[in-house]
């Protein structure tokens, strides 16, 4: 399935901007796909983050050194930060999908 570019707004934040520019000429619908990737589902999200946190885990008790324990910290407050992310931007998309239909119903 292609994401047409109009599915996601373009990002407001300039990180958000600086993550989806290229330096080449993109077709629209590479852009309608890099935009759909931000939001992807939660539940892959998860999935990998786990199976990261497992292994930095098994890596610190097998060592336990501090650059593996700062590695695990830093896997653990990434995960934390990546479904924070993932989490507002679904609601923001959900809130944005509400509000167009309000005023789709109110113009009609």
């Amino acid at each position: 399935m292609v994401a047409q570019p109009e599915t996601y707004p373009a990002p407001r934040l300039p990180i958000t901007a600086w993550m989806l520019s290229s330096r080449e000429t993109v077709a629209p619908e590479v852009i309608g796909e890099l935009r759909q990737g931000m939001f992807r589902r939660i539940d892959s999200l998860l999935v990998s983050a786990r199976a990261g946190a497992t292994i930095m885990v098994i890596a610190a008790l097998r060592h336990p050194t501090s650059p593996f324990l700062f590695l695990l910290a830093t896997d653990l407050m990434l995960f934390v930060l990546r479904v924070t992310l993932v989490v507002c931007a679904e609601e923001a998309v959900a809130a944005r999908s509400l509000r167009d239909n309000a005023l789709r119903m109110r113009a009609a």
